[in-house]
Order: structure tokens, then C-alpha cells, then sequence
């Protein structure tokens, strides 16, 4: 395994460039040595202390040159500390230039590119740059003791030893951030109100290639684990709110052209000729074919958005791309993806609240750009735009319900994160505040757990 990401590397948002078909720059993150040195690289430097053998460079520049291309920065572990293992890059963009890269000391060309091309590369590099790197791998294959133990074939990683681990671990990582009013320890309540998604909705791990893969069969979820651990303690559950997830697609019948002669919604596409026009789509439900992405592509949704109920709606925006959305002229969501869902884990979805009256239109316009979606066919990666929503409902006000004929509420609410997107900010997604709110209110011994 190795440490990564070798370095300065920050964020998700056009962490691996700009575009479709051709990957533009990443971006550039600019630093000083004093900040490289004290900040990004005391890490990386502890971990080589402790007998690391090897790291992977990262997809961002730094101070203009891509990290994986940077004499610089490859050599700064072997020069000023005397590492003598290796690098690898990460897969696909981290590497543009194969010879530069080589040439600056990468050990590993092109991890995920084209079949053959790694060989090829090494194949026309000069000797020397050959021998070093040859040399790199097998002195940390003899360091590590790989060499004189080799790894055997995979077996299931869940050993008793593996179990205990992970479960030390997931109790080290909760913070107690408050306890008013002595809220904690439940010890003293007869009856328990466990309110959010507690069930197979709860989140178990971020999404993207650090994600593990659920089998349901070994899940234990939050409202099984409090049941078990409840004894003679009356436990209600309810779910309140739906947390930091896709909602159901907005139906067809719920959108109406601009002009208002009849449903639909009118999308300006695009294609890599620079070429635009509009068609009529029944719904904002629209994958770009990962396989000929810059064919066509919307940049514009123009629609009415109707409902049949007065009320408070709550509005989920999956997208792979970047996406502002508007309606009635406000701004009401925006954020950039690189996938609506990176590999395993969680859907990412931009949430929003807002207000509507039965039967009355209003104008509802989304700007998209495709650009920053990474488009992997073989993964099923490509640009994406999915609206859904939920309309008004009694779920707070039956959670509300629960909480007060309770001793103690517990509150789980949730927030989606993980490779391929950033956070914005620290609020609560769509409509968990509000639970929050009007639960404390009926119950002073309300407990929040975020599960974020």
C-alpha cells in the first residue's frame, strides 16, 4: 500500500482537469517551501520515518508542474531525507507527459492507461533512468520482506483480529462535541424516540476507491444495534427525514414548457462542434453516453415546475458535472461532481428546501456544465443530471409525535461526502435541520448524532 497522495493535494473539484474528451489542466495549487515543508510534507515525512517503501504521486500541479512530473518534488524525499523507495502515480490523469515523468524520477509510468504502454515507455527510456527505477522497486520488494515473504492469494479480509480492529477504530473516531444538561449517559429513560435514517438509509462508508463494498447480510444498522442494546428501555423509531440522499424522480406531469402550450422541458444541447439546439424532454433525468460524450450534451433546462400540494418541497439535485439551479429567478442549489456516485458508497446529491402552492407554475432554469464529470466508460463514469423531490409530508411532524411521548430523543442525521466531490459547508442537508429544530423543541433531552 501506498502513501498517498504525494502532494499538496487539497481537494476534489477539477482535481483531475476540465473536460470530456480531452482532459484539461488540473488544478494548480500554489505554495511556498515554508508552507510545502511544515504543512503538506511533515506527513508524508513521518510516514517514510516509520518505513514506508513507497508513495503515489498526486493528480494536481503544484507551483505549475504536475507533482508526478516534478523533479522537484521527487526528489525532495531521497535528497533531503534519504528515502530509497519508490513512486507511483495515480490512475489515469495524474500522469500527462510519460517521458517527463519518467525522467523525474516516477518509477511507475501510466497506472491505468492503454494496454502495452507502460512497457512501451520503459521500453525507449534511457538506460539509466531503467536501472533506477528497477532498482527503487526492488530494493522496497527486499526492505518491506515481500521478497522473502510473498503475498498469497487474496482471501476475505474479515478475520476476528480484522473485526476487532475496525471496530476499535469506529469507536475512537466519535467525538462527544457537547453534553448539556448531562443529556449523556442514557441510563436513567424508560422510553427512546430514535428518529433519522437509522436503517439500511444509514451511511456506512464515503464513496470512491477508499469505499468497501456492503454486503446487506452483515449490516448492523443504528436503530438494530440501539434495539439490541436497549434492555427493558421502550425504543420508537421514526424516520423524520430521509437525510443526505436522492429523493424519487420528479414526475413528468409536474413539468410545463416556458411558453406554457404544454409538458415538457425545453433543453439547449450542445456538441463538440460548437453546434446548439433545443429539444422537448418529458423529465430532468438525462446520463451523457460515457462512450461519445462531447456527441451531445445539455448546457441549458428551461421548465415550469408545478405541484399538486401547497407546502414545503424538498428538492435533490444528482449530478456529474456542474450544475446552478434556479427558480423563480433565486439561486437555490450549486456544486460540482465528478460523478454522481464514485464507484462504491453514497450518491452525492446537491439539496435544497423550498416553497411552493398547488397549481401555481414557477420558472425553474438550470446552467450545467459537463466539464468537470470524469468520464470512464468501463465504470459506468460519465456526465449526469437527475432531479427529484419530495413533496410535503407528516414525516417531521410524526417524529415530532415520537419525541414527545419519549424520555429522550436521539436524532441521526446525516451528510454524504467522498471521493470526486468537496464540501461546500457544514450544513445539514435538505430538511435535517428542521427535524433538529422542532424535536429539541418538544423534547429537552434531544441528542444529535452526525453521521457525516
Amino acid at each position: 500500500m501506498a502513501c498517498k497522495h504525494f502532494c499538496a493535494y487539497n481537494g476534489e473539484d477539477r482535481r483531475t482537469g476540465y473536460g470530456l474528451a480531452d482532459r484539461g489542466d488540473a488544478i494548480d495549487i500554489r505554495a511556498s517551501t515554508a508552507v510545502l515543508q511544515d504543512l503538506y510534507l511533515r506527513p508524508f515525512r513521518d510516514a517514510l520515518d516509520a518505513g514506508a517503501w513507497s508513495m503515489m504521486g498526486s493528480y494536481n500541479r503544484l507551483n505549475g508542474e504536475y507533482a508526478c512530473e516534478s523533479d522537484y518534488l521527487l526528489n525532495l524525499p531521497r535528497r533531503e531525507w534519504g528515502w530509497r523507495g519508490f513512486y507511483c502515480p495515480d490512475f489515469l490523469f495524474a500522469v500527462r507527459d510519460d517521458e517527463k515523468a519518467l525522467a523525474a524520477g516516477l518509477d511507475l509510468g501510466a497506472l491505468g492507461g492503454p494496454g502495452g504502454r507502460t512497457a512501451q515507455l520503459v521500453a525507449s527510456a534511457p538506460p539509466g533512468v531503467v536501472r533506477t527505477a528497477v532498482a527503487n522497486l526492488v530494493r522496497a520488494l527486499i526492505g518491506s520482506g515481500l521478497a522473502d515473504h510473498p503475498m498469497g492469494d487474496p482471501v476475505m479480509p474479515s478475520t476476528a483480529e480484522h473485526r476487532a480492529l475496525a471496530e476499535r477504530t469506529a469507536i475512537s473516531s466519535f467525538v462527544l462535541l457537547r453534553n448539556q444538561d448531562a443529556a449523556l449517559p442514557l441510563v436513567d429513560v424508560s422510553s427512546l424516540a430514535l428518529i433519522g435514517p437509522t436503517g439500511p438509509d444509514a451511511g456506512f462508508v464515503v464513496g470512491g476507491s477508499a469505499a468497501v463494498s456492503l454486503l446487506a447480510e452483515r449490516l448492523i444498522t443504528p436503530a438494530d444495534g440501539v434495539v439490541a442494546r436497549s434492555g427493558q428501555v421502550r425504543v420508537e423509531l421514526a424516520q423524520g427525514s430521509y437525510g443526505d440522499r436522492p429523493l424519487p424522480s420528479v414526475p413528468s406531469a409536474a413539468f410545463r414548457l416556458p411558453d406554457g402550450s404544454g409538458p415538457g422541458v425545453e433543453v439547449t444541447f450542445s456538441d463538440a462542434t460548437g453546434n446548439t439546439w433545443l429539444e422537448t424532454l418529458a423529465t430532468i433525468d438525462f446520463a451523457v453516453d460515457p462512450s461519445a460524450p462531447t456527441a451531445r450534451w445539455p448546457r441549458r433546462w428551461r421548465t415550469r415546475l408545478v405541484s399538486g400540494v401547497t407546502g414545503s418541497h424538498r428538492l435533490s439535485l444528482l449530478v456529474g458535472g456542474r450544475a446552478t439551479v434556479h427558480l423563480a429567478g433565486q439561486r437555490i442549489m450549486v456544486g460540482s461532481r465528478e460523478a454522481e456516485q464514485f464507484l462504491h458508497g453514497p450518491r452525492y446529491p446537491l439539496q435544497a428546501v423550498v416553497d411552493l402552492t398547488a397549481g401555481e407554475p414557477v420558472q425553474l432554469e438550470i446552467d450545467y456544465e459537463p466539464g468537470p464529470a470524469i468520464t470512464i466508460p468501463p465504470m459506468g463514469l460519465g456526465p449526469t443530471l437527475r432531479l427529484g423531490w419530495q413533496p410535503p409530508d407528516d414525516l417531521i411532524a410524526q417524529a415530532v409525535a415520537a419525541a414527545a411521548r419519549c424520555d429522550a430523543a436521539v436524532v441521526v442525521v446525516t451528510m454524504a461526502s467522498g471521493e470526486g466531490m468537496d464540501r461546500d459547508g457544514l450544513a445539514l442537508p435538505g430538511d435535517q435541520d428542521e427535524l433538529v429544530r422542532q424535536v429539541a423543541a418538544v423534547n429537552p433531552r434531544t441528542v444529535v448524532v452526525l453521521n457525516t
